[in-house]
């Protein structure tokens, strides 16, 4: 029999349990927790532009170091910044001994009426330079043009996009102001005079209206003015002496309206000065574009022909007059062949290509097709059916060409056939076509890039030595993918080396190793816009689909029971494993309680029967010796009724007795 004081005890049973738990529990993942509920003081917004240039790319990081973070003296308060705007301060440091103050508000999130707007502009700072107000394409604001704008002395840049604004107000007076920006309004009429308040403008913007007569006089005011962009209106008629006396006037956009030919001839002759000039989408065909007096021009070193109807390269118009053009836009022209030498004596060095028909047919580019008198530095080739586009296509080209893009055209893979040769090359945009994986060993010229475009394909995953295969990268785009999350050791030994990484767009799963790609994101927080930080949400669990991962707060780096889908937290799963192991231990103490109890009580019973079967042999044995004479003579036989009698049975016969033999 055990026992009873050598059986555990619940309470000894539940020590161990609780021991062994936090002895495995302490190789779990530690719990962390982050806010965002700091500050961020940051640069000047950097536009969301395609990389058209390799010396923008050489300087862009220089730039934005040119400043340095007041946070000593932060001058907007969270009480004058709206709860729907991002302040910021910002003090540029060029390099002489006076620098410049910046107070910029971003209102972005769109949604905006006019008593919110009104409210904003006695709210801000009267010290704000810059203002900028821009709504999504599907949550337009509905304003008012609103003469508290006047109010803001310091304006240096306004920008009012997609606004649903009908008119700009006669009283408009900001006397510092240089950029107006106006796109995708329902702006109607220029009144005369109407820019009379703003003569110190260098950019203005108003694509995107509903204008359609600009009378004479309407930019007489802007003697400083450099870009005027009346793209994507009504214009079809143009009045006399509309750019007279603009000298400054740098760059005009013109595109998607269908003016004549000849009203344009009389236009370009008030500004000969000019250095670019965009007809995209003016529905103008090849001999319109032939007729075009571009030899008015002294120094036009960009034309854009984009969307038109040419059907082929207008070859007399670059021949003739533009010795020069350095950058030619020819997308979506229905080429489908580019004749040997036809570049051959302009001076291009930057050509667009894309949407035409050049990859249907095989011999739409010969070896001299794409030879300059310059060096052709910069190729758009995406949007032309190149599924299968080998490098040794580009003929002599290919040994100049830096920016190379393929977006769209279907290609699958990478492979050496893609870029061979091209030992210059340093921008390469793949976008947009059915690449589902990177190869382990890429192209040799991949290791000389500084900048990759794999956005919009079917990209899950990275190789784990990205960095050692593309050593000179500095920014990559892999926005629009397949990505769902991306291991610490990709982000701290790849993303983390690089200046720009856009992962917007992408389904990530939020539920493990969030922190380091959120601090990665913030670490950059000054290219949120540029990289679209409200865009990179996650997908996963369902209570944070749609946060920016850059505003999560109380990130855990990984719940290893549930996952986060439950809205637990990783100390939550602890807790109920705990709990679960607890109670666990306690019904295992339990039911080993029951069972010695009920061996206990057996043990008992048995012993007790043995011990009634032993007291009433030991009574029947002294009854029959105290009632038979011949008892200490006669063998001790026990009744046939007796317990013992079996036993008895069994034993062998008592010798003879010694009185019966006398």
């Amino acid at each position: 029999m055990i026992p009873a004081n050598r059986c555990p005890s619940v309470q000894s049973i539940t020590v161990i349990v609780i021991i062994a738990f936090c002895t495995v529990a302490n190789f779990w993942p530690t719990i962390k927790a982050t806010t965002t509920d700091a500050v961020f003081d940051t640069a000047k917004d950097v536009k969301n532009r395609k990389i058209k240039s390799i010396s923008k790319i050489k300087h862009y990081q220089n730039n934005t170091r040119r400043f340095h973070r007041d946070t000593n003296n932060i001058q907007i308060s969270s009480l004058q910044c709206p709860n729907f705007c991002e302040c910021e301060h910002v003090i540029w440091d060029d390099g002489t001994t006076e620098s410049i103050t910046e107070i910029s508000v971003f209102c972005h999130e769109g949604g905006l009426e006019q008593i919110a707007f009104s409210k904003l502009l006695k709210q801000i700072p009267r010290e704000v330079t810059i203002l900028d107000v821009e709504a999504p394409l599907d949550r337009p604001n509905y304003l008012l043009w609103d003469d508290n704008l006047n109010q803001l002395r310091y304006l240096r840049i306004l920008r009012l996009v997609n606004c649903a604004i009908p008119a700009i107000s006669r009283a408009l007076k900001l006397h510092t102001l240089e950029v107006l920006d106006l796109r995708e309004n329902r702006i109607q009429h220029l009144p005369v005079s109407i820019f009379s308040g703003v003569s110190s403008i260098k950019e203005l913007n108003l694509a995107k209206n509903l204008l359609s007569v600009l009378p004479t006089g309407t930019f007489a005011y802007l003697k400083n003015l450099q870009v005027l962009s009346l793209a994507h209106n009504n214009i079809t008629e143009i009045t006399t002496n509309l750019l007279r006396d603009l000298k400054n006037l740098k760059s005009l956009h013109l595109d998607g309206n269908r003016v004549p030919a000849s009203q344009l001839n009389l236009l370009f002759a008030d500004i000969p000065q000019l250095e670019r000039l965009e007809l995209n989408e003016c529905g103008l065909s090849l001999g319109a574009v032939n007729d075009l007096a571009l030899d008015k021009f002294n120094s036009l070193y960009q034309l854009g022909l984009a969307g038109n109807m040419l059907g082929k390269v207008p070859i007399n118009a670059l021949r003739n007059y533009l010795s020069s053009l350095m950058t030619l836009d020819l997308s979506d022209n229905a080429l489908v062949e580019i004749e040997p030498e036809i570049f051959a004596k302009s001076n291009v060095s930057r050509l667009f290509l894309a949407g035409n028909y050049l990859g249907t047919n095989p011999n739409a580019l010969s070896f001299n097709s794409l030879k300059t008198a310059a060096t052709l530095r910069e190729l758009d080739l995406s949007r032309n059916n190149f599924e299968h586009f080998h490098s040794e296509c580009l003929g002599i080209a290919r040994e100049s060409v830096e920016i190379l893009h393929l977006n769209e055209n279907h290609i699958t893979d990478i492979g050496h056939w893609l870029t061979a040769n091209m030992t210059k090359l340093k921008i390469l945009h793949l976008g947009y076509n059915f690449i589902e994986y990177l190869p382990q060993k890429l192209p040799n010229e991949f290791a000389q890039l500084i900048f990759l475009n794999l956005s919009g394909n079917q990209l899950s995953s990275l190789p784990a030595h990205s960095r050692e295969i593309l050593p000179m990268l500095r920014m990559i785009d892999i926005s629009e993918n397949r990505f769902t999350s991306f291991p610490v050791t990709m982000i701290q030994n790849f993303f983390n080396s690089l200046d720009k990484a856009n992962l917007r767009g992408n389904p990530l799963d939020c539920t493990c190793h969030v922190e380091e790609l959120k601090r990665h994101m913030l670490d950059r927080y000054v290219y949120r816009r540029e990289l679209q930080y409200e865009h990179t949400c996650c997908a996963t669990p369902e209570h944070l689909q749609g946060s920016p991962v850059y505003k999560l707060h109380d990130i855990a780096d990984c719940t290893f029971l549930f996952g986060t889908r439950d809205g637990l937290s990783q100390l939550s799963e602890i807790t109920i494993l705990f709990l679960f192991l607890m109670a666990f231990a306690l019904t295992i103490a339990l039911l080993i309680l029951l069972a010695y109890k009920r061996f206990e009580r057996r043990q008992k019973k048995k012993y007790a029967d043995v011990t009634q079967s032993q007291s009433k042999i030991a009574l029947t044995l002294s009854q029959h010796l105290s009632s038979s004479p011949t008892s200490l003579t006669e063998p001790l036989t026990p009744p046939p009724e007796s317990p013992i009698s079996g036993i008895s049975t069994k034993m062998p016969p008592p010798p003879p007795s010694i009185l019966a033999t006398i």
